[in-house]
């Protein structure tokens, strides 16, 4: 709110100049500044900023939905990648009907084994439960917590009985 204020003052001070002053002194009074060209300015600088911002957004998603085309395989899907340093991982890529366990690093590739469509039996990893999202550690850190007080509070009620 202190900033909008500022800000706004800051413009009311611009727009009521009457004249411009140099470091010498010198005022210029003249037909070349007046509040109506400077707020005509001022609006054609935004528009002109909205105008690249507009156009900076459009090209970007134009660009990043030409590129995921080129990029889309129709006869070729990553299905697992295990990294094993930085420069290594371990991929599971099916091509057509054939699995390939590829070794990638910097400089190359391996083809380490292939297996065709009947060998391969595969695990569908949405369907088995797992606690992946965030309300899921919620509930599991809060039950945790409640198991801990509930014995905090058995014990302390068990030794005030013994007393």
């Amino acid at each position: 709110m202190k900033r909008h204020g500022v800000f706004t003052f800051i413009l009311v001070f611009i727009f009521l100049m009457t004249s411009s002053v140099f470091a010498n002194g010198e005022t210029v009074n003249g037909n070349d500044f007046s509040i109506v060209s400077t707020i005509f300015k001022l609006i054609f600088y935004l528009i002109c900023f909205g105008i690249v911002i507009f156009l900076a957004h459009y090209s970007s998603k134009l660009i990043a939905q030409k590129t995921s085309n080129l990029t889309k395989a129709n006869n070729m899907k990553i299905l697992d990648t295990l990294i094993i340093d930085k420069n290594n991982k371990i991929s599971i890529v099916k091509i057509f009907d054939t699995y390939q366990v590829i070794g990638v690093n910097n400089n190359q590739m391996i083809i380490i084994d292939k297996f065709n469509s009947q060998d391969v039996i595969l695990h569908d990893m949405s369907k088995t439960k797992s606690i992946k999202d965030f309300q899921g550690y919620l509930e599991k850190f809060n039950s945790l917590r409640k198991n801990k007080q509930n014995s905090i509070n058995t014990s302390s009620s068990d030794n005030k009985s013994d007393d």
